[in-house]
């Protein structure tokens, strides 16, 4: 809608300025601000920048700068109505995130602010795709790696740029488009793609300037191609462009329909000399052997879109059909979809789950294979390949492969991980490469202790005394509930001959803050071991929770939303946490927020007594 809305409004502005009545003027008035609407709706502030570039071009125009100096007062109002729909514009109400447009655009100022909150996640998703693109270009910089290519390799480039790089780690993204016109021309077709790109659009404004400068049509009638109407199609192609360097609006048919159909507009030779249609001569056979070619080609078109419409029809089917359980019926469907048309990605990853999830463990590899010949650029099709291989085919050597490519496109993919590592650990001889595997993991998924548990038994093996005792004190300070690890800890010490390590000397603190809570000893010693706790254990979710409620129960909510709030997000089912979360909300004065803590407190436990009687005295119907 938004990119309609870029491309409309110049031509809604330009009609506005050269209607000749009031009827007139308030009619292409009403459709601006309609299309001002669609725009502010959308919140997409790239569009709103290539909707000022858009209506910026009319200015280049003679014509409608002389327009535009009649009426002064009806233009007057007419902007007043356009910058009150701004000020004015409401907050959605469908929506949990509904930011006004002062709002939306004030965010902007938090976008580079590095203060240890977590990063805008608009810019830097759009900063790891642009990085991609970057090494996609620069690995072929003269030709690039190939138009219409980008989504196919884009996800390779992406994996390095996760493991390096911490705050992007969190962006990841398939990325069908670079968001960036340029960067995907110098990602696909080099610098010489982007010397075309560049070459094409300066010779396209230019020939613009030149018609708009030259012209002498003071009328410019849309039939006549006039001033106004080529400026207004200038304005939605520039528009356009500059929402699409950082958006992907032109990739999509119909928007890219109405954007080529304006550029047209503005090429096309003015038609003050109509030209008419000529009739191909009657009675010579090269005529009728071109009609005969463009019939062909048509019907050969429209037999490929009737087999693509029956392949989607029947693969959403068996979608529907498989994740409901019904596995019969989701492959029947699944593999009518691909004896309509094969190749297509989704139909055949589909349908490789299917046979998977009916024991159907050849196929489900066979349709897999299918999937990635169609496109080898998703992780999923590499990581459920590699499991069928391994785990139900019994092909530890084959899944290997598929697993580390699985890796290389999603380098953040914890199952991944765990499946190579059990495949490495069938083997003494891949110890080696199990290591390296797991170091990798560890740096990755430093909350993770199912990697440091394993790598401190490998470095434990191999004597690295220090190593093991190192990875193991990691894993016990994410986890400390882990009491295996302590005791491993514990042994490693007397066995190395080493103090024990402080990881497994603070545990105790953990075990003595839970023995008080069980005893419901909520005192201030026990407030305190919860604070000690929380400081030894910054990562422990449990030191959180502890800590959390006694704040609360000393009459500090403040601390306990902050405690509580990003546990309640994380575990919306656990019905003490909401309803504690609830009070902490309620003695804050923040009752909205109380009330829905109170409601998910009852949606994971109805039989919660205390969370409806609060909803009652709150006035609400539990």
């Amino acid at each position: 809608m938004s990119s309609f809305a870029v491309m409309l409004m110049p031509l809604a502005m330009a009609y506005y300025l050269k209607a000749r009545d009031a009827g007139g003027r308030l009619a292409y008035a009403a459709a601006f601000l309609v299309l001002e609407g669609a725009l502010l709706v959308s919140l997409t502030r790239s569009s709103w920048a290539g909707a000022l570039a858009g209506l910026g071009v009319l200015a280049f125009s003679r014509d409608l700068r002389r327009e535009a100096k009649r009426n002064i007062e009806a233009h007057g109002l007419f902007a007043a109505a356009a910058v009150s729909m701004i000020v004015l514009w409401p907050r959605s109400t469908v929506s949990v995130y509904t930011p006004s447009v002062y709002e939306r655009v004030r965010e902007l100022s938090s976008a580079l602010r590095v203060d240890g909150n977590a990063p805008y996640s608009p810019l830097y998703q759009r900063l790891l795709i642009w990085a991609s693109a970057w090494l996609m270009g620069r690995e072929n910089p003269l030709w690039g790696n190939g138009y219409g290519l980008f989504e196919l390799f884009y996800p390779f480039y992406q994996g390095g740029v996760l493991v390096a790089s911490d705050v992007l780690r969190t962006m990841r993204t398939h990325g069908n488009n670079a968001h960036n016109e340029i960067l995907e021309a110098w990602a696909q077709t080099g610098i010489l793609g982007v010397g075309v790109l560049l070459w094409m659009w300066t010779a396209f404004f230019s020939a613009c300037r030149r018609r708009l400068r030259n012209s002498e049509d003071e009328r410019g009638r849309p039939g006549d191609f006039g001033p106004a109407w080529t400026a207004a199609c200038a304005g939605g192609v520039a528009g356009m462009l500059v929402d699409n360097l950082l958006n992907v609006s032109l990739h999509f048919p119909v928007p890219a329909f109405l954007f080529w159909w304006q550029a047209g507009c503005v090429m096309g030779a003015p038609a003050r000399d109509e030209g008419r249609w000529r009739t191909l001569p009657s009675g010579r056979w090269p005529a009728y052997a071109v009609a005969a070619l463009i019939l062909t080609a048509c019907a050969r078109l429209a037999w490929s879109e009737a087999r693509e419409w029956n392949r989607e029809v029947w693969y959403f089917r068996g979608f529907k059909l498989l994740r409901t359980g019904e596995l019969p019926a989701a492959v029947d469907a699944l593999e009518r979809a691909r004896r309509w048309d094969r190749g297509d990605v989704n139909a055949d990853f589909e349908l490789g789950n299917a046979y998977a999830r009916s024991g159907l463990y050849p196929k489900a590899a066979w349709a897999y294979r299918d999937a990635l010949k169609a496109n080898a650029g998703y992780d999923e099709i590499y990581s459920n390949l590699g499991t069928v291989l391994f785990r139900y085919l019994g092909q530890p050597a084959q899944a290997e492969p598929y697993y580390l490519l699985s890796l290389a496109i999603n380098p953040v993919a914890l199952n991944t991980y765990v499946n190579l590592d059990a495949v490495y650990s069938r083997d003494p001889r891949r110890r080696a490469d199990e290591v390296e595997l797991l170091e990798g993991a560890a740096r990755l998924f430093p909350d993770q202790p199912i990697f440091l548990k394993r790598l401190g038994s490998l470095y434990r093996e191999e004597k690295m005394y220090d190593r093991a005792m190192d990875a193991w004190s990691r894993a016990l300070a994410a986890d400390p509930d882990q009491t295996d690890i302590e005791g491993s800890l514990r042994s490693l010490a007397r066995e190395a001959k080493r103090p024990l390590p402080p990881a497994a000397l603070n545990a105790g603190v953990l075990r003595d803050l839970e023995d008080r809570v069980r005893r419901r000893d909520y005192s201030a010693a026990a407030l305190d071991a919860a604070r000690r706790a929380r400081s030894l254990f910054p990562r422990s979710m449990k030191a959180r929770y502890y800590l959390g409620n006694l704040e609360l129960i000393h009459g500090r909510p403040g601390p306990a939303v902050e405690l509580l709030a990003p546990l309640g997000e994380a575990q919306p089912a656990n019905a003490a946490l909401q309803r504690n979360l609830g009070e902490a909300y309620l003695q804050l004065g923040r009752t909205d927020e109380a009330i829905k803590a109170f409601r998910a407190a009852l949606r994971a436990d109805p039989a919660d007594a205390r969370a409806r009687r609060r909803l009652s005295e709150l006035g609400q119907n539990p």
